[in-house]
Formats: C-alpha cells, sequence, structure tokens
C-alpha cells in the first residue's frame, strides 16, 4: 500500500526546502514571501536568496524578481556575494530594461533592437551611408573635445589606451608578416 504524504509535510529538493500544501508541493522559501509581503507571484516571477544560501528562509533574505532578470543576474553578476550588491545589481538591470522600453516607444532602436545611441559603433560597420558615418564620426569626436576639456586624465588615459592598441596590433601583423615570409622560403 502506497504511503501518502501528509499535508505540511516537509521536504528538500535541490537543496530547497518543499511543503505539501493542499496536495502540492510548493517551495517553502516562496509561500515566506507571499505570507509576509502579502502578495502572490505572477507567472514569471521568482523569488531569490539574497545571502545565496537555500536553507536562510528569513524574510529579509528573500527577493522577488522575474526570471529575464534572474537570467541577466546569473550571466553578468554571478560572483557577488553580499545582498547589498545583489540588490544593486537588480536594481541596475531594471534601468536598462526601463531605458531600452522606452527607447522601442520613441522609435530610437534599431532593426537588432538596440539603443541607436549604443548601437553607433556596430552600425558603422554595417552601414554604407556616408552621411550616417560622418554623423557618428563627428559626434563621437565632439564628445572626446568636451571629454578632453572636462576631464583630462581620462583624455590621457584614453589616449594612451590607444597608442597601445595600435602598437599591439602592429605587433600581430609583423608577426603574421613574418610568418608568411618564413613559410615562403
Amino acid at each position: 500500500m502506497p504511503k501518502t504524504v501528509k499535508d505540511g509535510a516537509i521536504r528538500y529538493c535541490d537543496g530547497y526546502q518543499v511543503e505539501k500544501i493542499n496536495g502540492e508541493w510548493k517551495y517553502s522559501h516562496v509561500l515566506i514571501y507571499e505570507k509576509y509581503n502579502n502578495c502572490k507571484l505572477e507567472k514569471g516571477e521568482i523569488v531569490i536568496f539574497l545571502d545565496k544560501n537555500k536553507k536562510n528562509l528569513s524574510p529579509n533574505n528573500l527577493y522577488k524578481i522575474t526570471k529575464a532578470e534572474s537570467a541577466i543576474l546569473n550571466r553578468w553578476y554571478r560572483d557577488l556575494s553580499s545582498p547589498k550588491e545583489i540588490i544593486t545589481a537588480i536594481a541596475i538591470i531594471r534601468l536598462k530594461q526601463k531605458r531600452i522600453e522606452l527607447a522601442k516607444e520613441l522609435g530610437l532602436t534599431n532593426s537588432n533592437g538596440r539603443i541607436i545611441e549604443d548601437a553607433r559603433e556596430s552600425n558603422r560597420k554595417y552601414t554604407s551611408n556616408p552621411e550616417v558615418i560622418k554623423h557618428h564620426s563627428q559626434t563621437t569626436m565632439e564628445w572626446r573635445r568636451r571629454k578632453k576639456i572636462e576631464d583630462p586624465e581620462w583624455y590621457a588615459a584614453f589616449l594612451e589606451r590607444n597608442r597601445e592598441r595600435r602598437r599591439l596590433n602592429k605587433d600581430k601583423e609583423n608577426a603574421k608578416a613574418r610568418e608568411r615570409r618564413q613559410l615562403a622560403k
């Protein structure tokens, strides 16, 4: 005769505590979050542990985010350890998403969905329109002129980085040329 587990039973699944409620297994941290914050999670929302400890079910350790925010958090911000850093990263992610939404509403995105201002460098590779290239070049040059006046230390470091990048590229080209000459012999 199979055993039936009663409501209120607790078990662990992949490190998460789950409880049986009304015949269904539910994550304890989600139940605690919903009870403490008096809300229900909507589709696409999850609850994370700010200190990354799945056994710490304190309501202050639980934070609601979307699955999309979770994907970005896990991809780009997975090395963060303190709750303050994680909350800050989530705020940054939300600001960036809001910025993209507003740009789409205003028609400021290109065909790839990127904000035109951010896509300036990548668009230069694909466009053949000389007016567009000229505009982007002028905008970049104006920005650098302003930056040179406002922050001379930054500008000096910028010039040094460019010199170093050109030197490295030239070294690579020279190494390739040497290889071609040796293969030709």
